[in-house]
């Protein structure tokens, strides 16, 4: 009788033992939520969605997106920052869009404490376009019209601090142009908004024309220095067309929880990884014209700090 009761109690003190220290299921065991900062329909919501669908059949668990829009997608940052650090709720944005708005002071999350990396998957590239009916034909016209009308012309772009509203402010403040700058929260009501001429030009994603045609607006130039990750042949780069501007990359990704362990991170890297070297996900990212671009968590993590040590030398250009 004694020795079934020792057993019993060994028995019993070795599960108490795994379940504290060494019975882990292994991540993740229940739905991942992916938050994004902007509405459905703009280039981030479009490569979230084409990343998530090739996550969940990585990790065997359904990858939810959640469109959280506001504030240049910091509202949405700030709720992952602030959720459960178990790798369950990611943040997929735009890094550039992150470091630019806590350069300005906007932003709730601190990168690298409050969210860090797990991998990027892309760039938005951003463009400059007009309504399909506007008078202006090049770059070269906006830039003419704004400084014969000095505070009359309007541009929209997708929030304050949002790495398409510094690149297109980067060309402002390069042009020395006297225009008033008209937020919007996402890419889809920015595009709404200027196909009804209700501004005069607007950042655009490049991918644009290629992807919705040029019914609606006309996309005239890329706010890029090389053709690395223009997709579309058709369009000239600043650069080529000798107009001045101040570039800011917005490297696009997964970020979670700063508490989130290191076991977790890694596993989360590694089905991104795996996501991104996928046909769907590749053919997926060229159905929505979005150049991929993979980093790794410790790469992504370097770059993102250049791109915001960039922002930080360029800040007073930046300041709208």
């Amino acid at each position: 009788m004694q020795t079934v009761k020792s057993l019993l109690v060994a028995a019993f003190a070795s599960l108490l033992f795994f379940s504290i220290h060494g019975a882990r299921a292994e991540y993740p065991e229940k739905p991942i939520n992916m938050i994004i900062g902007f509405p459905a329909g703009g280039g981030t919501d479009l490569a979230g969605r084409v990343l998530a669908k090739e996550l969940q059949e990585i990790l065997g668990q359904p990858v939810v997106v959640v469109n959280r829009p506001g504030a240049a997608s910091m509202i949405a940052a700030d709720s992952v920052a602030k959720s459960r650090p178990d790798g369950y709720t990611v943040w997929f944005g735009s890094a550039g869009t992150l470091v630019t708005r806590e350069a300005l002071g906007r932003s709730p999350v601190a990168f690298g404490e409050g969210l860090k990396m797990a991998g990027l998957t892309g760039h938005l590239v951003a463009a400059l376009g007009v309504p399909v009916g506007s008078p202006f034909q090049s770059v070269h016209d906006i830039i003419d019209a704004a400084k014969a009308s000095p505070g009359t012309l309007r541009w929209s772009h997708n929030g304050v601090g949002a790495a398409f509203m510094a690149m297109g402010q980067g060309f402002v403040t390069a042009n020395e142009l006297d225009v008033v700058g008209v937020p919007f929260q996402g890419a889809a009501n920015l595009r709404q908004a200027l196909a009804a001429s209700q501004t005069d030009f607007g950042v655009l994603n490049a991918g644009d024309r290629l992807r919705l045609g040029d019914e609606q607006f006309r996309i005239l130039g890329v706010i890029a220095g090389t053709r690395d990750l223009v997709i579309d042949d058709a369009l000239p780069t600043l650069a080529e067309l000798e107009i001045n501007f101040i570039e800011v990359p917005s490297p696009i990704g997964v970020l979670v929880p700063g508490g989130v362990s290191e076991e977790v991170v890694n596993r989360l890297a590694e089905a991104i990884e795996e996501a991104t070297q996928r046909v769907g996900f590749v053919e997926g990212m060229s159905n929505i014209f979005i150049p991929v671009t993979y980093m790794n968590a410790q790469d992504s993590d370097t770059y993102v700090r250049e791109v915001r040590a960039n922002v930080d030398r360029l800040l007073p250009q930046l300041t709208p």
